[in-house]
């Protein structure tokens, strides 16, 4: 069974998350280090399938750590710990290193840190297997050229949402946000409610749109839980429609959409209740929104959570951005009614 490098600068949290893992200690080897070079040291001497790390360790950081290991360790799978506070500098580390899934802090569950290292280990087998195969001699020539075609493409295609939402987030969080807020007469103390909005779709993106592998059921749950809220008779239902298995890709596609207008109603409204139809039609998935607004109102008049109008428009536009700078045909009855009913649409091939 290969092993587990713990890389943590800061000797407390290190000391932390050995507490964390003290249960899976039982299932894997885990190494803890303070120090690249002994992170490094044991990359080299063992078999190595994780290493976690800080996206920033004092001489050096996630990046230049992984130029270290990327050529000579190509199965080697890197997750990354991480505030979410300079999106350009997070985001560059994500487009220079290989990272295969972030984990956002600060966290307080020991699942936070032994989901990943387990989802980690599944990758590393995957990775094993994968370059074994193109390095084998067995199989056919034509068909190993037509999956790497396909690939190509995937990624292609990921990349290009990546490249645009990364875009999107870096505006927002330098310099737009901070623009649209004085246009709207807003001082700093009151838009730092739309900056934690942003960041909230910001940990989505990255642990749920770029690097999530969860097919349908399993993102389902998960987003419903989110949305869920006992206390205030709050929920979201997603409801599939469509026969079929939907492909990994558009699932990230379908449940990103799906976040961030659920995300715009939890933060703006006091209660609400919100459906999700997925369908398909002329050869696209077709995601239908619907919030009821008589649920969210008393007395006919609708009841916010976000009582300042000019913070709940700013939030309207940053999901606005976010939804045309990735869906095209996205904006169907957004601006006639955002709380009753919106359509996507996500092309199947």
């Amino acid at each position: 069974m290969a092993d587990v490098v713990i890389l943590e600068p800061n000797q407390g949290s290190l000391e932390k998350y050995k507490n964390m893992l003290h249960g899976l200690e039982q299932k894997y080897t885990i190494w803890y280090t303070s120090f690249p070079e002994q992170a490094m040291e044991w990359i080299s001497e063992k078999e190595v399938a994780v290493v976690i790390t800080e996206d920033e360790m004092g001489i050096i950081n996630a990046s230049e750590f992984s130029d270290m290991y990327r050529l000579s360790h190509p199965n080697l799978v890197h997750v990354l710990m991480t505030e979410v506070i300079d999106i350009n500098l997070i985001l560059e580390i994500l487009n220079e290193a290989n990272i295969f899934e972030i984990i956002l802090k600060p966290f307080k569950l020991a699942e936070d840190l032994i989901l990943p290292i387990e989802r980690g280990m599944k990758e590393y087998e995957r990775r094993k297997l994968a370059n074994g195969l193109v390095g084998s001699i067995h199989g056919s020539a034509t068909n190993l050229a037509e999956e790497f075609d396909k690939l190509r493409s995937e990624n292609f295609k990921r990349g290009r949402d990546y490249t645009n939402l990364y875009a999107v987030f870096s505006g927002i969080v330098h310099g737009n946000l901070k623009t649209w807020g004085e246009q709207k007469g807003l001082k700093e103390e009151e838009y730092i409610r739309v900056k934690y909005f942003v960041q909230e779709i910001v940990r989505e993106y990255i642990n749920g749109y770029v690097f999530s592998q969860k097919e349908f059921s399993e993102r389902k749950k998960a987003v419903e839980d989110a949305f869920f809220n006992e206390a205030n008779k709050s929920s979201l239902i997603i409801q599939k429609n469509v026969k079929a298995d939907i492909p990994q890709t558009k699932v990230q596609d379908i449940f990103f959409f799906i976040f961030l207008m659920a995300h715009l109603c939890k933060f703006i409204l006091a209660r609400y209740q919100l459906v999700a139809n997925v369908d398909q039609a002329e050869g696209c998935y077709v995601i239908r929104f619907q919030c009821d607004p008589s649920y969210s109102a008393l007395n006919g008049k609708m009841v916010y959570a976000e009582q300042n109008p000019l913070i709940r428009g700013l939030m309207h536009e940053v999901v606005e951005v976010c939804l045309k700078k990735v869906f095209v045909k996205s904006m169907k009855g957004y601006n006639e009614n955002p709380f009753v009913a919106v359509a996507t649409t996500v092309i199947t091939d």
